[in-house]
């Protein structure tokens, strides 16, 4: 998955008004997402990144379904205050990292086996 870069998305929360014993609660999973530079990207796989999202007329050419944004007049919840002082990838990103510079593929080391243990979903 790639986030693009200066991109928006238009989110809404809405109560729910399911019951609760809608619910499995005893059916989860914990997935585990990283989110890296173009950069890291490249010192951590050793490949030139992903090129940027595709966008609507990407879609289109391919004939491919672009989906419009809907419920764009109900109301949403309020953020709670934690919400609030979430920032942007590109607010985290901004000023760690030099503009990406490709990358020699001659000079990129293919590790076979990266070693370690594998993380594996457990009771946490």
């Amino acid at each position: 998955m790639g986030l693009g870069a200066g991109g928006r998305m238009r989110q809404e929360v809405y109560r729910d008004d399911r019951a609760h014993s809608d619910y499995t609660e005893n059916r989860s999973w914990r997935v585990f997402v990283h989110l890296c530079s173009a950069t890291q990207w490249t010192a951590i796989t050793g490949e030139v990144p992903p090129p940027t999202p595709v966008d609507r007329d990407v879609y289109v050419e391919a004939g491919l379904p672009w989906f419009d944004y809907f419920d764009a007049d109900a109301s949403d919840l309020a953020p709670s205050e934690t919400l609030t002082q979430v920032k942007t990838v590109g607010d985290l990103l901004a000023d760690k990292d030099d503009a990406f510079v490709p990358v020699d593929p001659t000079t990129i080391v293919s590790l076979k086996d990266p070693g370690g243990e594998t993380v594996a979903d457990g009771a946490w």
